[in-house]
């Protein structure tokens, strides 16, 4: 292990970097837990599961309704060891169902929500309407459940190295919560070496017809039962992937869909980049397809209030109808503001458009690819805390006082600026590049996508505060591998990070619910030194 200190001006940026230089299996070091954020809360280990919910390679049906097991089973730890040590590639996978239980309601005025006097369905007999909010749009109650919700989880291992990649189905979550995924996850498993938490990629799909995981979008906040619950998913889903590996082989793919997205904010920039990872057995069947969009996914808009996935849903189930195997979404650089082209009505006939469209494209790019050589794919790690300074008082606000949730704890004041004010944040950053074939990057927000594939402008519908402002490192620049695969979301939800010289609160409102102009630089800089370090 590597740890290499640099300073951006008064930043510090901490960097655990791990480099495979064999194709034996082991590693030659490993991150320690001592070296996460400060003040990590930990997290009682060996809780409850839902052990009958995980389905290792399960396909998506398309339920009508809710469903969710209610009951719950006590999952102590896990007897695990390094299975196969003499693969040089594993993989498995699992999913595991966190579709919310509620009380359905009937909207009869039409506003999202329920009033007094709406009828619903009274399950516990009890009076009351016991429901929670959605997240994204306005105020909104669920009606129903239009498709079930899931954690899923690919478990990989190249040349003795992990990676574990989970997408939940959420809003976003806080950094509290994804900590809290891992510290089960290792308490199950009994901290293995081999796996340090460093190697657990928990990200959010970002789906806005889902419960509302942030606090902000309703009016009595998050449902804390709910995200505990989201918690123990999570967990088993990550354990029942790491059970379930197998020898595999790995296939790269990559493919452009610009009809399919469209930027409804300025500068207008899109990435229609799709990234494309798929694990094989050696006879050809899929164990795990993964993806990776620049979309929103919110084309049931606004005015839906049933839970779904939203497009994700209906392109995952197509891909694994398709190939088989468990196929996982991610979204990539979605920030400011990355959505659905209007093809057909708002609500479910565009999100199925979309989400077929998607599929359409990922499984013909995925035709002509073959596995690639094992030899090829030596991994390099990478692993960085970045701190970065709140500079949103609303948004400080929220974070301190517990209304967003999953930060307490991990605001922090250095008596130096820029953490002497507000305070900072350490976010964390993920790299993990395969050979001179692919760099996986996972990032703690909604990056646009010119931070990521260049195009840095100052908007030409308005002039923001700070147009002179240097623009940031951008990523590809600093990427050694034709193709890529970005992970958005990751390690916690930040808010959406885009260039300073765009910053106009007034003249852009969805800037308001980032934390401000100078976390694009504070990231980029940390992630373009991790990837330098990263590359041959």
């Amino acid at each position: 292990m590597t740890v290499l200190r640099f300073f951006s001006g008064s930043r510090v940026v901490v960097l655990l970097l791990l480099v495979a230089c064999n194709g034996g299996g082991g590693s030659p070091g490993n991150p320690t837990t001592d070296q996460v954020a400060p003040d990590a809360a930990a997290i009682v280990a060996g809780a409850d599961s839902l052990a009958d919910r995980t389905q290792p390679d399960a396909q998506v049906d398309l339920p009508s309704e809710n469903t969710s097991d209610a009951g719950t089973d006590s999952i102590g730890p896990v007897d695990w060891t390094e299975p196969f040590p003499d693969a040089k590639v594993l993989a498995g996978a699992a999913k595991t169902d966190i579709t919310p239980a509620f009380e359905p309601y009937t909207d009869l005025d039409g506003n999202g929500h329920w009033d007094e006097g709406e009828p619903f369905q009274d399950l516990d007999e009890d009076g009351e309407l016991d429901t929670l909010e959605l997240g994204g749009f306005e105020w909104r109650h669920p009606t129903g459940v239009h498709d079930p919700l899931w954690c899923r989880t690919v478990a990989l291992r190249v040349h003795g190295e992990w990676l574990v990649l989970t997408a939940v189905d959420s809003l976003g979550l806080g950094i509290a919560r994804i900590e809290g995924i891992k510290d089960k996850v290792l308490a199950r498993l009994g901290s293995p070496p081999s796996l340090p938490r460093e190697r657990l990629v928990i990200a959010s799909t970002h789906s806005h017809a889902v419960p509302d995981s942030i606090g902000i979008f309703g009016e009595k906040g998050v449902d804390k039962a709910y995200l505990e619950e989201i918690e123990l998913q999570a967990a088993e889903s990550i354990v029942q992937a790491l059970l379930a590996v197998e020898p595999a082989e790995l296939v790269v793919a990559h493919t452009d869909v610009p009809e399919l997205v469209r930027d409804i904010d300025e500068p207008d920039i899109t990435d229609p980049y799709v990234g494309i990872i798929q694990a094989r057995r050696p006879e050809g069947e899929a164990i795990a397809t993964l993806v990776s969009i620049a979309n929103h996914p919110e084309a049931t808009w606004k005015d839906n209030t049933e839970v779904s996935a939203d497009f994700p849903f209906y392109l995952l189930a197509e891909v694994e109808a398709e190939v088989g195997g468990t196929a996982l979404y991610f979204s990539a650089d979605l920030g400011l503001m990355q959505s659905p082209v209007e093809l057909g009505e708002a609500g479910f006939v565009r999100a199925e458009n979309i989400g077929r469209g998607y599929a359409e494209a990922i499984l013909l790019a995925l035709q002509p690819a073959e596995p690639l050589p094992v030899d090829g794919l030596l991994p390099a790690f990478g692993h960085a805390w970045i701190p970065a300074a709140l500079e949103n008082p609303e948004l400080y606000i929220g974070l301190a006082d517990g209304v967003v949730d999953g930060y307490q704890g991990y605001i922090y004041l250095t008596g130096e600026p820029p953490c002497d004010f507000f305070g900072c944040l350490d976010l964390p950053a993920t790299v993990w590049r395969l050979g001179e074939v692919l760099t996986l990057v996972a990032l703690p927000g909604e990056f646009t996508p010119e931070l990521i594939i260049g195009g840095i402008i100052s908007p030409p519908d308005y002039r923001g505060m700070y147009p002179d402002a240097p623009p940031e490192p951008v990523l590809v620049d600093h990427l050694a591998t034709p193709d890529r695969f970005v992970i958005g979301l990751a390690g916690m939800e930040c808010g959406y990070v885009y260039p300073k010289m765009t910053h106009d609160p007034k003249a852009h409102f969805s800037q308001s619910h980032a934390p401000g102009p100078n976390m694009a630089m504070a990231l980029m800089t940390g992630i373009a030194a991790l990837l330098d370090e990263v590359n041959p």
